[in-house]
């Protein structure tokens, strides 16, 4: 698994776009840009990478390989060698309807029973817990489910800014989800858990996308003490509500590991 680390500033853009030779199937973007206004960096993603399937919402962002204002943005791309993706997105109009695309989004995933899912929405209008509750109850206990739901802020003249993007285009009022299958490992930890966790993967040879997705707050990403390969990212996102808030046995402070065997 390869992964390349982006960030995105409005005085110099995401800069010269590294050529991946169609290596990268999963783009990540997190950040407090107001793509709904201007939605030119996801574009220029979209058009340099064109088979690269976009995920992801507006949040607050801490990358531990840098620096980076809440108000641009971090993308971060990942090439595996055969793992597949399958990304799924609907339309949500009320709360009452959390439980009923949760279930219809699990269902358009579990052909094959994906190793993972990463799961995004729109930060108003859901009912959190009838979405993740619909959503986990459909897979079985291997598949782990990590996310959140986007920051819900407001520009200066009262629009929304909550965005989530689907098929590469931020919008408002969607959830949206990839499924990942072949030989991906995806794991969830509790912090107290990571020094055993560490341990078994400190001789791992590949690299590791690592994610600490917190609800409310804008997370911490160097206090949980991960040793990791060389070659792995860590990603600290804030959203309005963490998957891992819903959890009924680990803790909202928890991070998700994706490696690929």
């Amino acid at each position: 698994m390869d992964i390349y680390p982006l960030t995105h500033s409005s005085s110099s853009g995401w800069g010269d776009l590294p050529d991946l030779d169609h290596q990268a199937q999963l783009g990540l973007v997190f950040g407090g840009a107001d793509l709904l206004g201007d939605d030119s960096p996801v574009r220029r993603l979209a058009e340099h990478y064109p088979t690269m399937t976009l995920l992801g919402c507006r949040s607050s962002i801490d990358q531990a390989v840098t620096e980076v204002d809440d108000s641009e943005l971090t993308a971060t791309l990942v090439g595996f060698s055969s793992a597949r993706l399958l990304a799924r997105s609907s339309k949500i109009s009320e709360p009452k309807d959390s439980a009923t695309v949760g279930a219809n989004l699990a269902r358009c995933l579990n052909g094959p029973v994906p190793a993972g899912v990463l799961l995004f929405g729109d930060g108003a209008g859901v009912d959190a817990n009838a979405l993740i509750e619909a959503m986990r109850s459909a897979f079985p206990e291997s598949t782990v489910v990590a996310g959140g739901l986007s920051e819900l802020t407001c520009s200066t003249s009262g629009r929304p800014e909550c965005w989530t993007l689907v098929e590469g285009q931020p919008v408002t009022g969607h959830v949206t989800a990839v499924g990942l299958y072949g030989q991906i490992e995806m794991e969830e930890v509790a912090d107290g858990d990571h020094f055993n966790f560490a341990r078994a993967f400190a001789v791992a040879a590949s690299p590791m996308l690592s994610m600490e997705i917190a609800g409310s707050t804008k997370p911490s990403t160097d206090a949980m003490g991960w040793d990791l390969p060389a070659g792995s990212t860590t990603l600290g996102i804030g959203v309005s509500e963490s998957i891992a808030d819903y959890a009924v046995t680990t803790p909202a402070r928890s991070r998700t590991f994706i490696s690929e065997s």
